[in-house]
């Protein structure tokens, strides 16, 4: 799709390979300084800055205004213009330009900002969030912790590489600002997709559980504000008259165990763990088609149907239906009105838990068993549509994640020349 430069070398790098023959041996603290100012906590207090640190990149891309008073370190002085690598487990490739603001600028020591000089900034922030640069520098940990890897600083300043001229820099940048820029667009739509359909999804359970199937059918008010009206013929009952709370405990170490984190937010579905967690001293024991509800931080939604037999958190709530067939009890706790009454209830501000006596006296609409066996089948099919729609819009994100990633290398290292690239209006992805 783009061309190669006329003639290449060999770098002499491994995770290089050829460059343009034209391109240049530099090591980066030659083209940039590390900018290590701090500041003491003491002078930070009492004022407010521009803050970045890795919980706020992590989830807004970029950094925060925040009062001197909320952080509690010894921090780095910024000025603006720098690129931050993070230290700290790099293989997650958390890198950030920085922009200038009106207060004072402050990052994280976890951080190591690099101020380009005699280098195009936006080429040297792209060099660092190429793949084979973020796995070199994750091959120089210092630490086995898998959780708490860290780099030292020269590990990421004083790296090898060969660059172009800064014109040539900056025509690399140019391309990859507009084709990167195209590509997030369309995860944006994916991912603006995939949040359609899940809410799509969790409209069909409730609207199945709380109103049935036939939308002819007569209907009463159910007394319960969060419900409304639901089937005539349908009763009305607690939750603890129509199920068993169990509460048998097992250090049985043979179970397979089940944590909060094996289970996924809003889908019911198991994720399988890579390697045996490590249980409390006394799990509960679990039978197949028990629904599992997790009462730590109800609004992830955690339920599972399990189909073996096992033990799990004491986080998670073990439920037996009696007049309720499994897997309508577990669409049940999984609907939205569900969720939302049991979030309502919580206790504790830092780790908010709902409790199996609010959950028990809850009122539920109960069906007949044989509706409750159709309804189950009908959402049983038109889930699995759904998530068949998701799973493939999800595979495109990869697809696409992947070849941003391919091209951000190609482009740094010059295995394609785009020195001479025009964006065209009607240009498409290949």
């Amino acid at each position: 799709m783009y061309k190669r430069y006329e003639k290449y070398k060999d770098s002499g790098i491994e995770w290089i390979g050829e460059v343009p023959e034209h391109w240049e041996m530099k090591r980066i603290d030659w083209v940039a300084e590390y900018k290590n100012k701090g500041i003491d906590i003491s002078n930070i207090h009492g004022n407010k800055f521009f803050y970045y640190s890795i919980p706020v990149i992590e989830e807004t891309g970029d950094g925060k205004y925040e009062n001197g008073g909320n952080i509690d370190s010894n921090k780095i002085v910024l000025e603006g213009d720098e690129i931050i690598i993070s230290k700290l487990n790099p293989r997650k490739g958390r890198v950030l330009l920085t922009e200038k603001k009106e207060l004072p600028i402050i990052c994280s020591t976890e951080f190591v900002p690099l101020k380009p000089k005699n280098t195009d900034k936006n080429y040297l922030y792209y060099f660092y969030v190429t793949e084979t640069v973020k796995q070199y520098i994750s091959a120089c940990v210092q630490s086995v912790t898998r959780s708490h890897q860290r780099a030292r600083p020269s590990d990421i300043v004083k790296i090898w590489s060969y660059m172009p001229t800064i014109e040539e820099q900056k025509a690399i940048a140019n391309f990859l600002d507009h084709k990167t820029s195209e590509i997030d667009s369309l995860i944006a739509d994916k991912e603006k997709l995939i949040k359609k359909l899940e809410e799509y999804k969790q409209s069909i359970i409730t609207e199945a559980v709380t109103k049935g199937l036939n939308p002819d059918v007569k209907m009463k008010d159910s007394g319960i504000e969060w419900i409304g009206e639901v089937p005539e013929h349908w009763e009305i009952k607690r939750l603890k008259h129509l199920l068993e709370f169990v509460n048998i405990k097992t250090d049985n170490e043979d179970l397979p165990y089940i944590g909060l984190e094996h289970i996924e937010s809003w889908t019911g579905k198991y994720i399988c763990p890579e390697k045996p967690s490590q249980p409390e001293n006394e799990a509960n024991l679990f039978e197949p088609n028990y629904v599992l509800f997790g009462k730590l931080r109800p609004y992830l939604a955690k339920a599972l149907l399990p189909d073996f037999k096992g033990r799990c958190t004491s986080e998670l709530l073990v439920l037996r239906g009696i007049d309720l067939v499994p897997r309508y009890l577990f669409y049940n706790v999984l609907s939205k009105h569900f969720i939302n009454i049991v979030d309502s209830s919580t206790y504790g501000a830092k780790m908010p838990r709902a409790s199996w006596q609010f959950i028990g006296n809850l009122f539920q609409v109960v069906p007949p068993i044989d509706e409750q066996k159709s309804i189950c089948a009908f959402l049983d099919g038109k889930i699995d549509s759904i998530d068949s729609l998701i799973k493939d819009n999800r595979n495109h994100i990869d697809v696409l994640q992947s070849y941003r990633q391919s091209l951000i290398c190609e482009a740094v290292t010059g295995k394609i020349d785009v020195r001479d690239y025009q964006p065209e209006r009607s240009e498409q992805l290949a």
